[in-house]
């Protein structure tokens, strides 16, 4: 677990997190390259690029990316991910990725989790609702939901809540907090 990001736990975290895309990657085919890395004590900016690369692969080759194969990609990357947040103690988030025929672009940004959970009730109590929402779960339409973020540049739907099979939904300020 870590406090704050320092020099020496910056390459450990970015190796790590690179390790896991890497994985990814050579899993769907593709060819890595680490592209930059910026850290500050309170997070750590991954930008990283992926080649289609047939001779690399393990399964089937890809002949091109599309929008199916970029959704593939980033849920095999987040489910490692999620993996390396409750081991490490992380939160990391995957950027819009960027895809051409022959390769992908994307971003991850990693936070300490509790800073993370911190700024994400700070972001809830700016698009109108309470800082303790985060977490909480409530009953609505009987189904149960709980508060995971907000999207402060949504217009309408501003909480997110994930059902138990982890789904997200976006949720209007209103309705949570008549429902919590």
């Amino acid at each position: 677990m870590y406090q704050e990001f320092t020099p020496s736990n910056v390459d450990e975290v970015s190796d790590t997190i690179f390790n896991k895309i890497e994985l990814v990657a050579k899993n769907h085919g593709l060819e890595y390259l680490p592209k930059k890395i910026s850290g500050n004590p309170n997070r750590i900016e991954i930008k990283f690029s992926a080649l289609i690369n047939p001779k690399k692969a393990s399964k089937e080759p890809w002949k091109c990316f599309d929008k199916n194969r970029c959704k593939q990609f980033r849920e095999s990357i987040e489910y490692w991910l999620r993996k390396l947040e409750k081991e490490e103690g992380l939160k990391v988030e995957v950027g819009n990725i960027r895809f051409d025929d022959n390769s992908i672009n994307s971003k991850l940004i990693a936070t300490i989790s509790e800073e993370a959970d911190n700024l994400e009730a700070a972001i809830i109590e700016e698009v109108g609702g309470k800082r303790n929402w985060l977490g909480k779960s409530f009953k609505y339409r009987n189904k149960n939901y709980t508060v995971v973020k907000a999207n402060n540049r949504a217009r309408k739907f501003k909480i997110i809540v994930e059902d138990r099979l982890g789904n997200e939904y976006g949720f209007p300020v209103s309705v949570v907090a008549r429902y919590i």
